[in-house]
């Protein structure tokens, strides 16, 4: 018969070898998980490229004599995408999409459908008559209206896209607001216009829409600061609609490329200065494809070495400019493009901005020049 010391010390030896069994079935149980796990997981797949090497991004040429520092006044203080709800880092995936921006090519047609688009503006000679158009390049012609505010028309007959110039800084009837419109009604005049040229603007995000008015002074356009100055234009800016969740940026904010002047005129409000650079993109399974994407930090080191575009506005002089937001977004200057390409979005004191390539180097077709002296 078993002594109570006997029983006590063989139960403590089957704890031991019970406690030792359990660890032992706890690791082996972690260690074919972790393996199940390893094996289950997908494959890594990398970004699609499916357009082969992309060209740069054509910003425009830097207009800067002084070479800048910068600093990170971020509010970790580091080259990061925030939350700017929560300020702290948000998660960015090693890829992005790239858009196919659609390509337009002339036609047989298309001269004459630009003559009929010019007159249907009321570009006409004085007579009534087709104003004949001036050819400047491969395919862009001009139209020069020799009565009314003189109205100069330069349109690109594959695109349709057109540049309007006018003398109204010099008209009367612009000069004393006669039929001016209210931002409202400047902006049905802009769309109308459109419609009348019969060009799209189904892209377009009334949302982000602006208007900003302005008064005359020595023909010079002045924004209106205060209720004492008298208006006499208003300036309509249309804005494309974001794609894959972030805004499309142009080159000189708060403009963008499809921006309208809409003043009084002898009868009626009337466009009588615009910009219509209108790149539609390819949002279509065919027209996208994802490409590696620089980090934030990258991109920082990229604006430090000059590889940037500083948009204007931004005084240089005391040679410094401090980053508060960045941010990524994609880019549609005034030079064709074949692609919607993402860009980095430095932002800072004193109107700083500035645009850095996002995709990453080694999958353009030449490295990104430097633009900073």
């Amino acid at each position: 018969m078993w002594s109570l010391h006997a029983v006590t010390e063989n139960v403590r030896r089957l704890a031991i070898v019970g406690v030792v069994v359990l660890i032992v079935v706890i690791l082996l149980w972690s260690i074919i998980a972790n393996i199940i796990s390893y094996l289950s997981r997908p494959a890594y797949v990398p970004p699609a490229m499916g357009f082969g090497q992309l060209p740069p991004i054509p910003f425009p040429q830097n207009n800067i004599n002084t070479k800048l520092t910068y600093t990170l006044n971020t509010v970790d203080g580091k080259a990061d995408l925030l939350d700017p709800s929560s300020g702290q880092p948000l998660p960015v995936s090693d890829r992005i999409n790239v858009y196919k921006i659609i390509q337009s090519t002339p036609s047989l047609n298309s001269l004459q459908n630009a003559d009929l688009k010019v007159a249907a503006i009321g570009m006409v000679n004085p007579d009534g008559s087709a104003i004949k158009e001036q050819r400047v390049s491969e395919t862009e012609y001009s139209w020069t209206e020799t009565n009314g505010m003189n109205r100069v028309m330069y349109m690109d007959i594959s695109s349709y896209n057109f540049t309007l110039t006018s003398n109204y800084l010099n008209y009367p009837s612009v000069l004393a607001a006669n039929n001016l419109p209210t931002d409202s009604q400047a902006i049905s005049t802009a769309l109308n216009f459109l419609n009348t040229l019969q060009l799209d603007s189904s892209d377009f995000d009334s949302s982000l829409t602006t208007t900003t008015d302005y008064t005359i002074s020595n023909g010079t356009l002045v924004p209106v600061t205060n209720a004492g100055q008298k208006i006499m234009a208003v300036k309509v800016n249309f804005f494309q609609q974001a794609v894959n969740n972030l805004p499309i940026d142009y080159p000189n904010p708060p403009d963008s490329t499809l921006s309208f002047i809409v003043t009084g005129g002898d009868s009626a409000p009337q466009v009588a200065q615009a910009t219509y650079i209108h790149q539609v993109v390819d949002t279509s399974a065919q027209g996208v494809s994802d490409y590696p994407l620089k980090t934030a930090q990258q991109a920082f080191a990229d604006l430090q070495a000059g590889n940037a575009y500083i948009v204007p506005g931004f005084d240089t002089s005391s040679g410094q400019a401090a980053i508060r937001t960045i941010s990524l977004g994609y880019y549609i200057g005034t030079n064709p493009q074949q692609y919607l390409m993402p860009i980095y979005i430095f932002q800072g004191d004193n109107n700083f901005v500035a645009y850095v390539s996002a995709v990453s180097d080694n999958v353009l077709a030449t490295p990104t020049p430097s633009v900073q002296p």
